[in-house]
């Protein structure tokens, strides 16, 4: 039986969720709830608060509605006059869709940022997210089955993620059924990110070995002259991928579009020689998805519709994105939380 969540702003845990809640109830996130269309605000306020205290102490909804009827002050920090049902709260997150709610949490995380200069760096990674499922009951919708090694076959999603370097804010959170091939995500990760114009010419992404596939390098810097950083498996043909790079028409008339080309071809080149180097760089995800699983209730999530998922996952990143704003922006303080 867990322990009743009893308030006490003196330990840590408790003033961490304070200064959560705190962040949640400014103006800015307001308006920016109002601005993806997730209304009326005052009632979607209530309900995110609720389910992020969820997901904060690794609880469900209905334990924590229970929680808030029977304690005064747990309603008080978590800003609730009148406690809703668990099925209301379902009910009110289930008319939102799914992109309109990440872009949503992704607006408040870029609002929250304290480093609001943009970095040419991101970081890619992807994670299993293992569905709470009893396998020998039938379920009304029909997980896909993946594959994670080290762990083995699960039913759930693979949730990719992309943050900024060094601030560690994320950027990007994509969900696919089941345990696609990294190296088949890579261009479409790209391309959807170019579009919101969150990588731009000349930008790095960072990503592992698994995403290492010949047309994901050569793609990335002639169609989308963004740099991919991506670790290269032992039998890698450089020369096949170095022997795409060709000068498009325009640089041939063009002496600054020339040597924006030559920098990007130079940059990739000295990459291969030393990717070594950025390592310890890209292992700052790990750190992040240790985060998110041990956490933030990522580790088996207990949803039954892929909708529901993709939702409680994105407000696994939002407080994600809150902790980190409030100072949990390095590889040794998230370390220290994952391992709290």
């Amino acid at each position: 039986m867990k322990n009743p969540l009893i308030p006490d702003l003196r330990h840590p845990t408790w003033i961490i969720f304070n200064n959560i809640i705190n962040l949640f109830d400014r103006r800015t996130v307001k308006k920016e709830m109002a601005k993806a269309g997730i209304k009326p605000v005052k009632r979607a306020a209530l309900m995110i608060r609720i389910t992020l205290t969820a997901i904060f102490f690794e609880r469900s909804v209905t334990e924590v509605v229970e929680e808030l009827k029977r304690n005064e002050e747990l309603r008080r920090v978590v800003r609730v006059a009148e406690v809703p049902s668990a099925d209301e709260i379902y009910s009110f997150l289930s008319r939102f869709d799914e992109d309109q709610f990440i872009k949503f949490i992704l607006s408040v995380i870029n609002r929250l940022s304290k480093r609001r200069t943009r970095s040419s760096v991101k970081l890619l990674d992807t994670t299993d997210i293992k569905l709470d499922l009893n396998l020998f009951r039938k379920q009304k919708v029909e997980f896909k089955w993946g594959y994670a090694p080290g762990k083995g076959f699960y039913k759930g999603f693979k949730l990719a993620l992309v943050i900024e370097y060094p601030s560690l804010k994320p950027v990007g959170i994509y969900l696919y059924e089941g345990s696609p091939n990294d190296s088949k995500l890579f261009l479409e990760i790209v391309k959807d990110l170019k579009r919101r114009r969150i990588l731009r010419k000349g930008d790095k992404i960072i990503a592992d070995k698994g995403f290492c596939a010949q047309k994901n390098y050569w793609k990335s810097i002639m169609h989308h002259n963004v740099l991919p950083f991506i670790f290269p498996r032992r039998n890698l043909n450089v020369k096949r991928i170095t022997g795409r790079f060709v000068y498009p028409f325009k640089a041939l008339k063009d002496k600054e579009v020339k040597k924006f080309y030559d920098e990007l071809f130079t940059s990739f080149k000295s990459f291969l020689n030393s990717w070594e180097n950025f390592k310890a760089i890209r292992s700052v995800v790990e750190d992040v998805f240790k985060v998110l699983k041990n956490s933030l209730s990522l580790k088996n999530l207990h949803r039954y519709s892929k909708r529901s998922v993709i939702k409680f996952a994105a407000l696994s990143v939002l407080l994600l994105g809150m902790l980190i704003s409030l100072g949990f922006n390095s590889k040794e303080k998230l370390q220290a939380l994952a391992e709290s």
